[in-house]
């Protein structure tokens, strides 16, 4: 079931000479892309930096936390001559440690002139409070021509004047609940384009065109987010490509991207697309492991003609398996996938025992990964003095009772 947050948008640039390596870790802290724009007759580099807040390292005073920490951009040509360099400093300044410690962003843009040659861009984050460099990125910046953007809640007319979030995730298709529309920057005419084409190893995906803009892209930044505006110019010599729910048709993985006329015989190539499941709970890492965690909970898994038949297209095949639990077919995510290992990541770091039992497969882990959180909970002594907890699931009218029977952690589900 989608949540109410689906009807909202997301949007990323990946540009073509963007190199993609290695899929975002678990909890990456921080994301930066590389985005040269045309903008009324100008080229403009626009480096976004997307920084988790407890990335950094915060010093407190007599009143507050502060955080201090620089961007710095260096730029050469192919041959390693200098071509420019730029350094900005921020600072964060909050009365509590809360915000420090949570999971929030702190967004911004570097906003340069391009030389209109190819040039490397070293980015670079320092906390200035640690004295150390805690980030570098590598850009290559070679043609504005194909190059892929995408994006967070368009809103205007659609066929005229479109304005964005950029989702800032190193350049990459978050995988999730939300919506995220694919824009693909490019000289070619509308005449010469019928579809767009992806292909991994094992799928085909042809996506039709939603609307083209002939025109420019303004990048701003304001209230912690980055803007993009795409305006309507009849002079200018780039197209605006726009293709809805893009991550909705497709599975996590790496794509080579081409346009095809109508006629199907010609195609242009494009740079590579790539879908990251980014807060994939840590559960799925181990497809052996997920798989029996499944079976204890749905024992009809095996039944199942995706069951351990490619562990490489593993996500493809766990995702095929949920779409039973799934209202709406048309998407390719599935939250209650999300959710059931989001329970079982749970599960393992809250209930395992001094044995080491793996807290999942434990009596409060399963009935966890089952029902969820009980909406309370109690703490018991039997009579023999052993010590148990009690959950209570007023939803659905149960309690359930759990006794510590060897006193090493482990509390068994009672039937009393």
């Amino acid at each position: 079931m989608r949540t109410n947050f689906s009807r909202l948008f997301s949007l990323f640039i990946l540009i073509g000479f963007l190199t993609l390596a290695q899929p975002i870790p678990y909890k990456k802290g921080i994301f930066a892309e590389c985005h040269p724009v045309p903008d009324s007759g100008k080229i403009f580099i626009d480096l976004s930096y997307r920084i988790k807040y407890s990335s950094l390292i915060y010093l407190k005073d007599s009143r507050s936390y502060f955080a201090k920490f620089a961007l710095s951009v260096e730029r050469s040509d192919t041959n390693g001559n200098f071509i420019d360099r730029n350094y900005f400093v921020r600072n964060l300044k909050y009365s509590s440690i809360d915000k420090a410690n949570s999971d929030d962003f702190i967004q911004g843009i570097v906003k340069l002139n391009y030389s209109g040659k190819k040039e490397r861009v070293v980015f670079s984050v320092v906390d200035l409070n640690a004295d150390r460099e805690i980030k570098r990125f590598h850009f290559i910046i070679d043609s504005i021509n194909a190059n892929i953007i995408a994006g967070e809640s368009f809103t205007g007319k659609f066929v005229t004047e479109l304005t964005c979030t950029l989702a800032n995730y190193d350049g990459v298709i978050p995988f999730s609940s939300l919506d995220y529309d694919l824009v693909l920057l490019s000289s070619y005419p509308p005449d010469s384009v019928s579809y767009l084409k992806l292909n991994n190893a094992d799928s085909t995906y042809t996506l039709l065109v939603s609307s083209v803009i002939r025109g420019n892209i303004i990048v701003d930044s304001a209230d912690n987010e980055i803007t993009l505006s795409i305006k309507p110019d009849s002079l200018s010599k780039y197209y605006i490509y726009c293709f809805r729910q893009i991550n909705n048709k497709i599975f996590p993985g790496y794509y080579s991207a081409s346009f095809v006329a109508d006629d199907t015989t010609k195609t242009i190539s494009l740079p590579p697309i790539c879908q990251v499941w980014l807060d994939k709970p840590r559960s799925l890492e181990k497809p052996d492991y997920a798989y029996r965690i499944m079976n204890r909970i749905d024992t009809s898994l095996q039944s199942s003609p995706y069951y351990m038949q490619n562990k490489k297209d593993f996500i493809f095949e766990l995702l095929q398996f949920w779409k039973k639990y799934q209202t709406d077919s048309g998407h390719t995510f599935n939250d209650h996938t999300k959710e059931f290992f989001k329970r079982v990541d749970y599960a393992n770091e809250k209930f395992n025992s001094i044995k080491g039992s793996d807290g999942a497969e434990t009596d409060r882990g399963e009935m966890y990964i089952r029902l969820g959180a009980p909406d309370t909970t109690e703490r018991i002594t039997t009579r023999s003095g052993k010590i148990g907890e009690v959950w209570i699931y007023k939803r659905i009218n149960r309690n359930f009772v759990f006794i510590d029977v060897s006193g090493n952690g482990n509390f068994e589900l009672s039937d009393k």
